[in-house]
């Protein structure tokens, strides 16, 4: 559950992520990515008429966001007020607020925020997926002699930071998991077909574009999925809306298109994470659960615990504020700076 209350500390002007209540008061809008858990509020009367008075353009967003945001229907009357910002590159708002935003690997578009000037250094994670290595890579959040920037507050996303899982496998080996489930089954008999059942609108593109690699065929969706994916065209590649063209499906289990299938010759595949804090001692990638074809891949678009405490460690903030309860647990980060550990986790509710 989200405990980030939408609004910036020490910039009382920005609010993030959320789209109701005394965030409709800020002058500036983020949005990090485009999950709904992320975007209360987002629909809204009271929404638009905060953004209509403002001088321009103030809802902030990257690139790839707006470009997804513009082909989903709901969403078509905040056109006018969108504002795609860089990856990467520094925006100067106003004297007090320089906001630049850097790669979060969670979802297509994700982003984390990196806030400076008037309020102090502050970063909000959103929710990511990223190790120490590849923060190192990040040049926005170090100086000019390398070094990491000095925060004062990070904002971190603790969804799975859990002391019975510390680790999870990183999406590449769960995409290959999921490759060698279908492969595996297709070719067993060319009346085999394959369904992997995604639930977050985004985010199993490259668990598509690998699928598509290896069967040499499409993945077939329903139109208004791949129209997500109009915007994007090295996706909209991997998909078809033609379910007679492929084997491999990504629908919803009651899809006439699945409904066809003989008996007993669909495998089902379902990417999951919280199935697998269920039981935290199973130490395990795949789970075969309920019918004789019907698995569960561990595939989390959220960072482990240890990558938390990778970043801290790293970054080694002031302060550092969780944004979610954990599955299964609570978390505590203790400081000052320079002080450690900075993570204290404590496993009961």
């Amino acid at each position: 559950m989200s405990s980030f209350p939408g609004l910036i500390e020490g910039y009382p002007e920005v609010a993030v992520d959320l789209f109701m209540g005394k965030c409709l008061e800020a002058s500036f809008f983020f949005l990090s990515h485009l999950h709904t858990d992320h975007m209360r509020g987002l629909r809204s009367r009271a929404l638009q008429e905060a953004l209509k008075a403002l001088p321009e353009p103030r809802l902030f967003c990257s690139r790839q966001s707006a470009a997804l945001l513009a082909s989903w229907r709901d969403f078509g009357q905040l056109r006018p007020y969108l504002c795609p910002l860089e990856v990467g590159e520094p925006r100067q708002l106003t004297d007090r607020l320089l906001v630049t935003l850097l790669p979060a690997g969670h979802c297509p578009g994700s982003v984390m925020l990196l806030f400076e000037a008037g309020g102090g250094t502050v970063l909000y994670t959103g929710d990511f997926r990223m190790g120490a290595a590849e923060l190192r890579g990040l040049a926005p959040l170090h100086d000019a002699a390398g070094r990491p920037k000095q925060l004062d507050l990070l904002y971190v996303d603790t969804t799975f930071c859990t002391p019975g899982r510390r680790d999870l496998p990183d999406r590449q080996r769960s995409a290959d998991r999921v490759v060698q489930l279908v492969c595996e089954w297709l070719a067993r008999d060319p009346r085999h077909r394959a369904n992997l059942v995604c639930h977050a609108r985004y985010g199993y593109e490259h668990v598509f574009s690998r699928l598509r690699e290896a069967t040499g065929q499409p993945v077939h969706v329903s139109p208004d999925k791949l129209a997500l994916y109009e915007r994007l065209p090295e996706i909209a590649a991997c998909l078809t809306p033609r379910p007679h063209e492929t084997r491999v499906h990504s629908c919803p289990p009651y899809s006439s298109c699945l409904l066809e299938v003989g008996e007993g010759s669909l495998r089902t595949v379902k990417l999951s994470t919280l199935y697998f804090f269920i039981d935290q001692s199973v130490d395990t990638m795949v789970l075969q659960v309920g019918a004789a074809q019907d698995y569960r891949v561990l595939y989390s678009f959220h960072a482990s615990l240890r990558q938390v405490e990778e970043m801290v460690r790293y970054l080694r903030p002031a302060r550092v504020v969780p944004c979610v309860e954990p599955v299964g647990g609570s978390i505590r980060f203790r400081g000052p700076r320079g002080a450690g550990p900075f993570a204290s986790i404590d496993g009961s509710r």
